[in-house]
């Protein structure tokens, strides 16, 4: 993790100062964050509690000092949950895609566990607006700006295929991020980059429900049969 977030952001600024005129947009993660009852702000002490969390935050430094040290032009996004077409096939919603078409049961951890869900055009469209925008050396929340626990998503599944998924809440125990909230304060991206998301949560999934249709194979399991921890 260390090579990949922490070696690979400085071999990747050595590269940038190789090319005066370049401009990076780095994709972070709210996991850079602590637990917080209200919503993350960009200038938010960061006190990550996974070391995935741990790398994004120590890669996040090393841009934000090239950017004010080297004068490089380094916007970096702080991404919240993304979902859509590609994602990981272990996690929530491919997981309870694939329960509510094979007439099986989920597993769920905690009820107590909320997060912010982002569709993934939308996130696309926020790293295309960062990428032509005239400010330079910022730091964005890209998120929805709005909780969602395990199973208001399941909900929505349910109610957009019409069909009912029996449930095993606290199936699995809660892992380190998981928090009762993570929610992104997006006015900043909404001010500087004149970006908003454009789905909700209902549309999101129901985009997510076609692709799926036109690639039933993507979302095969990935654990031979043995339970998803969601």
């Amino acid at each position: 993790m260390a090579e990949v977030n922490v070696l690979g952001a400085v071999r990747l600024v050595e590269q940038v100062l190789r090319i005066p005129s370049a401009h990076l947009v780095v994709a972070g993660s709210s996991l850079e964050y602590g637990p917080n009852a209200q919503p993350h702000r960009e200038r938010d002490i960061l006190a990550p509690v996974t070391w995935h969390g741990v790398g994004k935050a120590a890669a996040g430094l090393v841009y934000r000092q090239a950017a004010s040290s080297m004068g490089l032009s380094i916007n970096l996004m702080r991404l919240f949950h993304v979902y859509g077409p590609w994602e990981s096939s272990h996690r929530l919603l491919p997981t309870a895609i694939r329960s509510v078409l094979a007439g099986e049961p989920i597993q769920l951890t905690g009820s107590a566990i909320r997060r912010d869900w982002i569709y993934v055009e939308d996130v696309v469209d926020a790293l295309l607006s960062a990428a032509l925008s005239e400010d330079r050396g910022e730091t964005y929340n890209i998120g929805s700006g709005m909780e969602l626990s395990n199973e208001d998503v399941v909900d929505v599944v349910e109610r957009l295929t019409e069909t009912r998924i029996a449930r095993t809440p606290g199936a699995f125990p809660d892992g380190a991020s998981d928090t009762a909230h993570r929610c992104a304060d997006i006015s900043k991206a909404k001010s500087l980059l004149g970006w908003m998301p454009r789905y909700d949560i209902a549309s999101g999934v129901s985009a997510t429900l076609a692709w799926h249709r036109e690639n039933p194979q993507a979302w095969k399991s990935e654990t031979g049969g043995r339970p998803l921890h969601v």
